[in-house]
């Protein structure tokens, strides 16, 4: 097995860590600004229904306004704080949800884990916030040559509502930033939503089925262009 194979299981499995130090990586990057978003009922475009808002965002400073009842969704960088709220998201997400994140059918996710992913010291980790609560993790690792391994789980209340591809988005930009020319990565088969946002998002990527698991590159040149008016679909 070579290093990037070694490197791609191990991240499959959660072990964000130890990949990096299988691919020989400078984990120290800098860190990502917060940025807010208004979720509506309708995540194409504004409504006057009830819940529509706008959301007025300071980016530097994370101070948002929301007019209306619409719920505010933040993403920023994850810190070990943020440990029990991650744990509280993997308890509301259902077994499948977890299984096609990590590759692994975990009864229960492990301590050791929730340390990889929420390291200080690597900001290559977002979370997507909403009421105060984690709904979604979104990361990359280096695997050197300008590629870098995605990974990303949203909890099932949140899910098919925007969050996806909130993270998606904001991961891909920071990634560009940094030198990432495109994001790879493994998706479980039957895991068709993940599919299909890396279809919609990265319009350029491509995919191979190999030992079980479609294998894609996705350049992030590429990438759909994030829209003036961010909005996402309430929970249920």
């Amino acid at each position: 097995m070579n290093e990037t194979t070694m490197a791609k299981r191990i991240l499959a499995a959660g072990f964000l860590a130890a990949a990096m130090l299988v691919a020989g990586l400078d984990a120290t990057l800098p860190a990502h600004a917060s940025t807010i978003f208004t979720v509506n009922s309708d995540a194409d475009a504004p409504d006057s229904t009830p819940g529509n808002g706008v959301c007025d965002t300071d980016i530097a400073s994370g101070v948002a306004l929301a007019h209306g009842q619409g719920t505010l969704v933040s993403v920023r960088g994850a810190s070990p704080s943020d440990r029990e709220a991650l744990r509280r998201m993997f308890s509301r997400s259902s077994a499948e949800t977890i299984r096609r994140r990590f590759h692994i059918p975990y009864p229960r996710v492990p301590d050791r884990i929730l340390d990889l992913m929420l390291d200080q010291g690597l900001n290559q980790f977002l979370l997507a916030v909403a009421d105060l609560e984690v709904v979604g993790h979104a990361m990359y690792a280096w695997l050197g040559q300008g590629d870098a391994e995605m990974a990303i789980i949203v909890e099932d209340g949140w899910q098919s509502k925007g969050i996806g591809k909130m993270l998606l988005r904001e991961l891909a930009d920071g990634a560009r930033l940094r030198g990432v020319q495109t994001f790879v990565g493994t998706v479980l088969p039957e895991n068709h939503r993940m599919l299909g946002l890396i279809d919609k998002v990265f319009p350029g990527s491509k995919r191979r089925f190999s030992e079980g698991a479609f294998e894609f590159r996705a350049p992030l040149w590429e990438i759909q262009p994030t829209a003036p008016a961010r909005t996402l679909r309430t929970a249920a």
